[in-house]
């Protein structure tokens, strides 16, 4: 059996105000999630 230590998946997120980006990246942040921003466009 093979464990896989590390993914990478490119997705782009729309949000309708600052809110709601926020509280996406607090989720990410409470599950220890690796993200990273390129482009903030709200």
């Amino acid at each position: 059996m093979k464990r896989i230590l590390s993914a990478c998946m490119e997705q782009t997120q729309r949000f309708e105000s600052e809110m709601d980006l926020a509280a996406y990246l607090k989720k990410l942040e409470r599950k220890r999630t690796a993200y990273k921003v390129v482009s903030q466009q709200v």
